[in-house]
């Protein structure tokens, strides 16, 4: 749980240092995978670092100051937003993300977070769907958000672009086409072999 604290710590030195400077690209890259040995599912997301911090301080933190929250809060902040503006579920079951990692990449200037929703079955014929609204209310119009739901079973290996109006996605397990931009997309998200 140290890497949480120092990537948070980094992120805030990072931000301040570059003194609210702005970007013009507003959106996130998520991979949402299946695990069947597990059962679970595993959510990976790339999302800017100033517009996840503009975002947390906005909506969640309501300017609660970081520096005085213990470990456990940080992590119960990280999971109670990406738990409100993500919603992943199965036949109608909605499931809850659980903070696995987090970290800052300064080359990118991204946060990559990593979550879990354990104790997940997926078979043939069952409903999966799938909200991203991250940073909708931030940036509106602006914001696009690209997702990769890949379920080797079943060959579900779909990408969509959630927009404002858009982003809810369901996906018929064992009526999907084999997709071609999983590749790219693992290598835009350092998950690819």
């Amino acid at each position: 749980m140290a890497s949480l604290a120092k990537s948070i710590i980094v992120l805030i030195l990072s931000l301040n240092s570059l003194g609210g400077m702005a970007h013009p690209l507003k959106m996130s890259l998520t991979v949402i995978k299946y695990d069947s040995e597990d059962k679970s599912l595993e959510l990976g997301t790339k999302v800017f670092a100033d517009d996840f911090q503009r975002s947390m301080f906005r909506t969640v933190l309501n300017g609660v100051d970081t520096s005085k929250l213990t470990e456990e809060k940080k992590r119960g902040f990280i999971e109670n937003y990406f738990n409100t503006y993500y919603g992943i579920s199965v036949n109608g079951t909605p499931t809850q993300l659980k903070l696995k990692s987090s970290e800052f990449d300064p080359q990118q200037y991204v946060m990559i977070f990593k979550f879990i929703s354990p104790g997940v079955s997926i078979k043939q014929g069952d409903t999966l769907e799938v909200k991203n609204q991250i940073f909708f209310e931030d940036f509106g119009l602006n914001q696009t958000n690209n997702i990769l739901v890949t379920i080797p079973e079943y060959k579900v290996n779909e990408r969509r672009v959630a927009r404002i109006g858009k982003d809810t996605f369901t996906y018929k397990i064992g009526d999907s086409e084999d997709g071609w931009f999983s590749r790219l997309f693992d290598y835009w998200m350092g998950t690819h072999r």
